[in-house]
């Protein structure tokens, strides 16, 4: 696979809450892009060993940097029906 061979690490600190299908990181460096690259697989069972599907799905994020009078904290807006 040849999607984001530019991007050579990962984010360090970056967890996957694999309950919610949810991560979780921060980022550390100012105006510069980072990507996030998921495999997203089904299987048939839980002891099955070959996905039926499996489907890349990436992200760019930009670390914007925060003004100094700031003071509200960014939130997620719209429905969440996982929580």
């Amino acid at each position: 696979m040849t999607n984001g061979a530019g991007v050579c690490s990962g984010i360090l600190g970056a967890v996957l809450y694999t309950n919610n299908c949810t991560i979780v990181f921060t980022l550390t460096v100012n105006a510069y892009y980072t990507a996030v690259t998921v495999q997203i697989e089904d299987y048939y069972s839980s002891l099955s060993t070959t996905p039926m599907s499996s489907v890349p799905l990436e992200f760019l994020f930009y670390g914007y940097i925060t003004p100094v009078d700031c003071s509200a904290q960014p939130s997620i807006i719209g429905v969440r029906p996982n929580r």
